[in-house]
């Protein structure tokens, strides 16, 4: 029997990571058990005067700094001025890393967050995967839809495009049904 992968905190993670650079549309693509992001700056990204983004930034973008980059080795992987491209690579330890720091710095866990965010619709989208029963290949995401591509557990590829407002029902739904299980646990 296959293990059915919880992809909802490593996307969320992977998403507040995104949401530092303003990242618009991307692909980002499993490849050898890592997550690869392409993506498009917008222009309020760049970074001016050759001068490398600040540490803070870099530090969002990656959490701790991975050890086996150097905090010079990070900033690089943050373009500058041109080209206005970015490609990041994330391990699964990259991602397990973000999502414990996300979590320590969530000051009210029970708080509802923006659905509208980065972070919560790639958590939709992972929770959405789980909920399939699937592997994840692809996700693309552009101003209207979020185009997810996976592998079904025949091994047969398959792909969905969900909308924003699909998406931000999705995200209710596991919303009502999170807070319906945290009130019955605290009654």
């Amino acid at each position: 029997m296959a293990t059915t992968v919880n992809y909802a905190g490593s996307l969320r993670a992977l998403g507040q990571a995104l949401e530092a650079l303003n990242v618009g549309a991307f692909d980002m693509e499993v490849a050898e058990e890592k997550l690869v992001v392409r993506s498009r700056l917008l222009p309020s990204t760049f970074f001016t005067g050759g001068q490398p983004p600040p540490e803070c930034l870099v530090r969002e973008i990656w959490g701790s700094i991975p050890e086996s980059l150097t905090l010079t080795h990070a900033a690089s992987a943050i373009p500058g001025n041109s080209p206005s491209s970015l490609e990041l690579t994330y391990s699964p330890e990259d991602l397990d890393r973000l999502e414990r720091e996300g979590q320590a710095r969530r000051s009210n866990p029970a708080g509802v967050a923006d659905a509208a965010s980065l972070s919560q619709m790639l958590r939709t989208v992972g929770a959405y995967l789980t909920k399939k029963r699937v592997k994840l290949l692809k996700i693309s995401r552009n101003e209207h839809a979020i185009t997810v591509h996976y592998k079904t557990s025949h091994g047969h590829g398959a792909q969905d495009v969900l909308s924003l407002s699909y998406l931000h029902d999705f995200w209710m739904q596991m919303y009502t049904e999170r807070s319906s299980r945290d009130g019955a646990s605290t009654n």
